[in-house]
C-alpha cells in the first residue's frame, strides 16, 4: 500500500496499475490497516508497493495530429516552385501508413529542400528505415544560424549559415517501442529524480549544479526492467525554453530514452537528439487546399497552431458515440458549424458525455472528429479532462 492524498490518488487508481503483478489498484481510505490518509493498493495482494502506468499512446504520445502544416507565404512558394498538384501529394502523406524511400524523398525535398545533401539522405534512410513521417512530426530537420563569437557567420552573399540538426519527438521514440512491445512506467516515471536515486547511481560523481530526470521502465512480457538517470545544468541553454519547455523536463525526456536503449537495444534511431514534440522550433500552420470537385476531391479543413489535420471537409457521420454515448442533432444536411456559446464555461464539463454533446452543440462536431482532434482513437486514450478537451478544441475555432 502506498499513502497519498485523495486526488493524487483518484489520478492513480484511473491510470496505474501494481507495479508488482499487474493488477488493478484502489483508492481507499488507510485507516483500516492503522494508516491516517488515502492509500493505493493492490485489488489482489496489499503487500505490494509498486505502482505502473502501462505506456499507451494518448494525445501527446502520437505525435504530429495527423498534419501538414505550412504557412500561407509557404504555400504559395511550394505553389509557385513545385505546383498546387504536389502540395495536394504531400498532404495525402500525412496519414500515410508506409513510408517507402521514394515517398520520404519526396516529403524532405519540399520541406527541406535547402538542407545539405548529406543531412537530407539521413533523413530519407531514417525515415524509411523506422517508418517515421515528417509530416506527423515524428522527425524534423532544423537549420540552426551558426554564431562565433557571439557573432552571425554569414556567406558570401550575406546569408545566415546554417547548421543543421536531425530531431525525433519523444512521441515518436514511445511509439517505435510500442510497436514491438508492452511496457509500463514504474514509480510514477518519468519524474524528477530524487536525491536516494542520483546518490546511488551516480554517486561522488552528481553534479550539484544539475537537476536530474528519472524513469523505470518495465516489460510486461518478460518483466525486464530498465531505469534511466539524466541531468542538464540548470543554467544551461535548452531549446522550446521561451515556448514552456523546462530543464526538468528536457532531463525527463533524455532519462527516458536512456531507459527505452537499455530495455530494447539497437530499436531506436541513433546519434539522433530527441526532443518534445511541443517545444520543437519547426514552426508550422494549417492552410486550406482545395481539390477539383470533379476529381472526388473537396475542401481541407484548416487549423491553427498544429492540433488538427486536413481532413475532407464535409464529411458525414452518424451522431452516436463510439462508446455508446447518443450525441443528439439535426439532420446531416442542415449541420454547420457554429460559434462557442458565450455562456458556455468549460469547468460545468465535467464528463465525456457532456464534452460530446457540447462539441456538438457549439461546433457541430461528431465524436469521432472529437477524437481525431484530440489525437487519439478512443475516448479511453484520453488523458486530459473533458474541461481541457473543450478548450483545447475550442481555442483552433474562430469566436
Amino acid at each position: 500500500m502506498i499513502p497519498v492524498d485523495y486526488e493524487k490518488g483518484k489520478e492513480i487508481a484511473e491510470t496505474c496499475i501494481c507495479g508488482d503483478c499487474g493488477a488493478g489498484v484502489t483508492l481507499a481510505w488507510g485507516g483500516y490497516w492503522g494508516i491516517n490518509s488515502y492509500v493505493i493498493k493492490c485489488s489482489k495482494d496489499i503487500k505490494h508497493s509498486r505502482i505502473a502506468r502501462p505506456a499507451s499512446l494518448g494525445p501527446y504520445d502520437i505525435p504530429g495530429f495527423n498534419l501538414f502544416n505550412l504557412t500561407k507565404g509557404r504555400r504559395k512558394d511550394m505553389e509557385q516552385k513545385y505546383g498546387p498538384e504536389k502540395t495536394r501529394t504531400l498532404v495525402k502523406y500525412a496519414g500515410t501508413g508506409a513510408i517507402t524511400k521514394a515517398i520520404a524523398t519526396e516529403i524532405v525535398e519540399t520541406l527541406w529542400g535547402e538542407a545539405p545533401l548529406i543531412e537530407k539522405t539521413k533523413c530519407i534512410l531514417t525515415c524509411q528505415t523506422y517508418q517515421l513521417n515528417p509530416l506527423m512530426r515524428h522527425i524534423h530537420l532544423i537549420g540552426y544560424k551558426r554564431y562565433k563569437d557571439r557573432k552571425l557567420v554569414v556567406d558570401g552573399r550575406g546569408e545566415p549559415i546554417l547548421d543543421w540538426s536531425m530531431q525525433i519527438g519523444i512521441g515518436a521514440t514511445r511509439l517505435l517501442a510500442q510497436r514491438k512491445h508492452n511496457y509500463s512506467y514504474l514509480d510514477l516515471t518519468p519524474r524528477k529524480a530524487t536525491q536516494d536515486e542520483i546518490d546511488k547511481i551516480l554517486g561522488d560523481t552528481a553534479d550539484p549544479g544539475s537537476i536530474y530526470g528519472f524513469t523505470h521502465i518495465k516489460d510486461l512480457d518478460t518483466t525486464a526492467e530498465a531505469f534511466g538517470l539524466r541531468g542538464i545544468e540548470k543554467n544551461a541553454s535548452i531549446k522550446g525554453q521561451d515556448k514552456g519547455n523546462t530543464h526538468l523536463n528536457m532531463a525527463c525526456i533524455r532519462s527516458e530514452r536512456l531507459a527505452l536503449d537499455r530495455q530494447y537495444p539497437g530499436e531506436m534511431p541513433p546519434n539522433v537528439e530527441v526532443m518534445d514534440e511541443r517545444y520543437i522550433d519547426a514552426e508550422y500552420k494549417v492552410v486550406e487546399v482545395k481539390t477539383d470537385d470533379t476529381r472526388g476531391g473537396g475542401e481541407v479543413s484548416p487549423s491553427i497552431g498544429g492540433e488538427k489535420s486536413g481532413e475532407p471537409a464535409g464529411r458525414k457521420e452518424r451522431g452516436a458515440g463510439e462508446s455508446g454515448e447518443t450525441i443528439s442533432s439535426p439532420p446531416e444536411d442542415k449541420a454547420q458549424k457554429i460559434g462557442a456559446s458565450a455562456a458556455r464555461d468549460p469547468s460545468t464539463i465535467t464528463n465525456f458525455k457532456g464534452l460530446f454533446q457540447a462539441l456538438w452543440d457549439d461546433f457541430r462536431l461528431y465524436k469521432s472528429d472529437a477524437l481525431k482532434e484530440l489525437n487519439v482513437n478512443s475516448q479511453e486514450e484520453i488523458t486530459e479532462l473533458p474541461s481541457e478537451c473543450y478548450q483545447r478544441i475550442a481555442a483552433v475555432r474562430p469566436s
